[in-house]
């Protein structure tokens, strides 16, 4: 719990600015974090997968 405390206190910090007009907020996200993302889900897939196929 004390984690889920700490996590939401780190957005909270890091969304304040972009909320105030500090930093501009952009709603596309970049391609590179796209292929981030894409890669990071095909790992925890292929590991699942692997962890199933060899049970």
């Amino acid at each position: 719990m004390k984690r889920l405390a700490e996590a939401l206190v780190l957005v909270l910090v890091a969304a304040t600015p972009a909320y105030a007009g500090i930093l501009p907020v952009t709603v596309t996200p970049e391609p590179g974090t796209i292929v981030m993302l894409a890669t990071g889900l095909g790992i925890v897939g292929a590991g699942a997968w692997w962890r199933n196929r060899r049970r």
